[in-house]
Parts: C-alpha cells; sequence; structure tokens
C-alpha cells in the first residue's frame, strides 16, 4: 500500500498543490498587474515629454512670429513718422523761405547798428 500512496497522492496533497498553484497563479498575475502599471506609468510620462516639447515648440513659433509682427509694426510706424516729418520740414522750409531774406535784412541791419554804436 506504500507503494499506492507514492503513485497516487493522496486529497490533502492535491488540496495542498491547488494552493500552490492559486498562490503562484496570484503571484503571477500580481506581477503582470505591476509591469503593466510600470509600462503604462512609461508610456503616460513619454506622452506627457512629448506633448510638452510640442506645447513648447508652438509656445517658440507662436512668440517668433509675434516678435516679428510687433517688429514690422514698429518698422511701418517708424516709416510713416520719418514721412509725416519729412513732409513737415519741407512745409516748414517751403513757409520760411520767403520770409528768410527778409528775416537776415533785418538781422544784418541790427548787426550793422550795433556795430555802429561801438564805433561811436
Amino acid at each position: 500500500m506504500s507503494h499506492e500512496k507514492t503513485r497516487h497522492p493522496g486529497p490533502q496533497e492535491a488540496i495542498k498543490r491547488v494552493q500552490q498553484a492559486e498562490a503562484e497563479g496570484r503571484r503571477i498575475v500580481q506581477n503582470a498587474r505591476e509591469q503593466e502599471s510600470v509600462q503604462i506609468l512609461q508610456k503616460a510620462q513619454e506622452s506627457a515629454q512629448k506633448a510638452r516639447e510640442e506645447l513648447l515648440a508652438q509656445a517658440r513659433e507662436q512668440a517668433r512670429q509675434h516678435r516679428k509682427s510687433l517688429i514690422e509694426q514698429a518698422e511701418a510706424e517708424a516709416s510713416k513718422t520719418h514721412s509725416e516729418s519729412e513732409k513737415e520740414a519741407g512745409a516748414l522750409r517751403k513757409a520760411a523761405k520767403p520770409v528768410v531774406p527778409e528775416a537776415v535784412s533785418k538781422t544784418a541791419a541790427k548787426i550793422a547798428a550795433i556795430l555802429h554804436q561801438r564805433q561811436v
């Protein structure tokens, strides 16, 4: 009979093996969950990093375009102001041109009077 016990395990041995198999199964499932969690976290981090880099690239491009736009606006405004200043200066020169000979004559007369007073 001892020979039969070694060939056919008893119910206690079978229950023990089932419990060990269940424990091993739970361990395998737990390991799989942990590995899956790690992979999910890693993929999430990679996705977040990629999204961050894309957003930074977009922000840089928007900033570059905004800066370019501001420079263009400033240059246009400066050109307009310069043009207006040139027009004003031309108008002032044109308005002053007929008066200049008279102003020169009056100034020359005053200088001559001052010099004449000093000589006397």
